[in-house]
């Protein structure tokens, strides 16, 4: 957790109010939450408005920062929740100072709630998990995200750019033709990037299996990628894409051998 303020807010329907703007610590978090658990719905947030957790009648609903729930904010909560222990007193600030206060980017609350682990996290910071992309003289920082098309569950590369330190999706790799290709292989757009197939390479990523297609005056070119090279850009998409592609071929297996007896 990397926030400095929280604002504490109720929700019913569409309708959301702002109760308090207090410091982002455990003991102001717990208090909220159990000042305000008569409200269906309650939420921590950010200043600019993304979740932090959720709670319904006072008891979390979803937190995705577990590691802050469980060292910091659980040991709190519990005892008032039992009763053991008052409500602490919430450490409020006036709507002015903390609306002055930039909140941090990327913004770890929010990049929870988009699916991005710990180590993700870590490696977008640090500039591991991100290429060099060089367009028109500038160079800007891609993350790669692995998932796959629906129609096809064929692999789906889209690129998203940190240039301006959150996240943008900007362009998509590979496109989806018709027909089922191989594991971890995708048509690419070669208009992309004059140097596309060096940078391919150069980052590790693909090989061009010599299959080149077209479509009208687009040309598209087919590359086999690699599979650790994706683990290690987005883990968990890549082994999404990996469990659907390996059951859908199991059931194709199955069907063929069903039809053949």
């Amino acid at each position: 957790m990397n926030q400095k303020y929280f604002c504490g807010v109720s929700i019913s329907g569409m309708d959301k109010y702002i109760h308090a703007y207090f410091e982002a610590t455990p003991e102001s978090i717990a208090s909220f939450i159990c000042t305000y658990r008569a409200n269906r719905k309650t939420a921590v947030c950010t200043i600019d408005g993304k979740p932090f957790l959720t709670a319904k009648y006072g008891l979390i609903d979803i937190m995705p920062d577990q590691k802050y729930f469980a060292e910091k904010l659980r040991p709190i909560l519990i005892p008032i929740q039992h009763g053991a222990i008052s409500i602490p007193p919430m450490k409020a600030v006036p709507q002015e100072v903390a609306e002055a206060e930039s909140c941090p980017k990327p913004d770890w609350n929010y990049l929870r709630w988009d699916g991005y682990s710990d180590e993700k996290y870590q490696a977008i910071l640090d500039g591991s998990g991100l290429l060099d992309w060089e367009q028109d003289g500038e160079i800007h920082k891609i993350e790669l995200q692995v998932s796959h098309y629906m129609d096809q569950n064929n692999l789906d590369i889209k690129m998203v750019c940190w240039d301006s330190g959150e996240l943008e999706f900007w362009k998509s790799l590979t496109v989806n033709l018709k027909g089922q290709r191989d594991k971890n292989c995708a048509f690419v757009d070669s208009s992309l990037k004059d140097n596309l197939p060096q940078w391919m390479s150069g980052n590790g990523l693909a090989k061009h299996t010599g299959l080149i297609v077209q479509y009208g005056p687009d040309i598209y070119s087919e590359y086999l990628f690699n599979a650790k090279r994706l683990r290690e850009l987005d883990a968990k998409g890549y082994e999404d894409y990996s469990k659907l592609y390996d059951g859908n071929r199991t059931r194709r297996q199955q069907k063929r051998r069903e039809r053949e007896r």
